[in-house]
């Protein structure tokens, strides 16, 4: 009708005064639309309240009110049908914010795998972020949005390292009031054993380099914190089970647990006088056990 569009010279009173003014049509309902479809007289309806000239409502000029009304209550059935819809039937899933932390935590942790074996495969130094990005099928600058520079990418490693290991669940018997003193004084060492069999790849970069690359003795100082105060952890836990002797020192008891069972220990047994992982895992034990309760060890096994 004439109310669409934008103003014009026409709304003068000369033009006013010279053309007789078409009434509007009162809004006219959905059932009404049904009747009138059904009694087939919309095509009379168009005809007769039409723009003169023969144009209609509509950017191209060839549809009436009645049309454009029918039109618009048709999309919108369409519309609200499809929002009631169960998922995958015409409507989209949507995307939660939840959704988005877990796609945005798999991109971050596939970064971090990709760098965790260029850097133990070729070094830190030698190691670019755009190899790591090639790596990990992202850009450059997803990187630097998910987890930060090459030297933040460092400083995740030590999570990526302790939850691919499965150590969670093994520091949880810390924790456990049904754990053994048995349970307790194994766990430092079944630990460091989850690491090194699953890492130790990037362990024996991390510590052959951490002297030369001040970046991985970034990874280093912070494991041996994490490792140490693991080590305090379980001698508080034997303490409450008052296994400890009163005339042995506490915090010297922990750095002794703490030193049996770092991983520089460890990789000094085994790439330097041939032990295995289980004969270094079995004498760590052993060695905690006789250092808090006395007694004779089992053997290297």
């Amino acid at each position: 009708m004439w109310w669409q569009g934008p103003p014009s010279r026409r709304s003068s009173a000369r033009f006013r005064d010279s053309v007789p003014v078409r009434p509007s049509p009162a809004p006219i309902t959905r059932s009404a639309i049904s009747v009138l479809s059904s009694c087939g007289l919309v095509p009379l309806l168009a005809s007769r309240w039409s723009r003169p000239g023969g144009r209609g409502l509509g950017s191209g000029g060839s549809r009436t009110w009645v049309e454009y009304y029918s039109s618009y209550w048709s999309q919108n059935q369409v519309k609200s049908r499809r929002s009631q819809a169960p998922v995958g039937q015409g409507r989209r899933r949507p995307v939660t914010s939840t959704r988005r932390q877990r796609q945005a935590e798999q991109t971050r942790r596939e970064i971090l795998e990709a760098a965790r074996d260029l850097f133990a495969r070729q070094g830190y130094n030698r190691t670019t972020v755009a190899e790591i990005a090639a790596a990990a099928g992202v850009s450059v600058q997803t990187i630097y949005d998910s987890v930060g520079s090459k030297g933040a990418l460092v400083r995740s490693l030590n999570d990526l390292i302790r939850d691919a290991s499965g150590v969670p669940p093994i520091a949880e018997v810390v924790d456990d009031p049904a754990a053994t003193v048995d349970d307790l004084l194994a766990v430092p060492a079944r630990a460091v054993a989850a690491i090194l069999r699953t890492n130790g790849d990037i362990i024996r970069a991390t510590f052959g380099a951490a002297g030369v690359e001040p970046e991985l003795a970034v990874i280093r100082d912070e494991g041996t914190r994490r490792h140490r105060a693991a080590a305090r952890r379980v001698v508080e836990r034997l303490a409450e089970r008052q296994v400890i002797d009163e005339g042995i020192e506490r915090a010297r008891l922990a750095d002794g647990i703490a030193v049996i069972t770092q991983p520089d220990t460890w990789l000094l047994l085994i790439d330097r006088y041939g032990w295995t992982l289980e004969e270094a895992e079995i004498w760590a034990i052993d060695t905690i056990r006789r250092l808090v309760l006395g007694g004779e060890p089992t053997g290297r096994g």
